[in-house]
């Protein structure tokens, strides 16, 4: 007998991966947050998701993946504002600016131009980011919305927060 997938599930545990920072208990305190702020849940709850620092500096396609993120900033190669942070989960706001040490700068550069020769960029910088691929800085300058997402079409975020109905 062949085992039934429950797609439900499926798409919950992509999400999880995708955010593999983040425990389920995370992800409902940041729907809590975004929930009692003005506006927009699902823009507020976006903006969490992706202004987490790990995740502008992944989304910038300024380093390959996630992974590789986590370890420049746990090893204090990136810098937010001029200053040196070593939390990868903190809150980035808008037209912050993300630069990088001149220790790791050289490094960077020649991977960059490895992946746009290799054709190994994955997307484009997204709407809601600056990127300056000339000076390797980047700053958010607009809240990011679900369809400005590249993999939007697995996030469900009222299943993801646990929540049936939001009133």
């Amino acid at each position: 007998m062949r085992k039934r997938i429950k797609w439900r599930f499926v798409t919950l545990r992509l999400v999880k991966f995708y955010y593999s920072l983040l425990s389920y208990k995370q992800f409902k305190r940041l729907a809590r947050k975004a929930k009692n702020k003005d506006g927009l849940f699902e823009s507020n709850y976006v903006l969490a998701l992706e202004g987490r620092f790990v995740n502008f500096l992944y989304r910038s396609c300024l380093v390959e993946n996630v992974f590789k993120a986590f370890f420049y900033i746990k090893s204090g190669f990136v810098t937010l504002n001029w200053r040196v942070i070593k939390f990868p989960n903190i809150q980035c706001k808008l037209f912050d600016l993300l630069s990088f040490l001149p220790i790791i700068i050289y490094d960077i550069i020649l991977a960059f131009i490895f992946r746009l020769s290799m054709r190994l960029l994955l997307h484009p910088p997204l709407r809601y980011l600056y990127v300056s691929f000339i000076f390797f800085f980047c700053f958010m300058f607009a809240k990011p919305f679900k369809r400005d997402i590249p993999n939007r079409k697995i996030i469900d975020l009222y299943r993801l927060t646990g929540y049936a109905l939001l009133y």
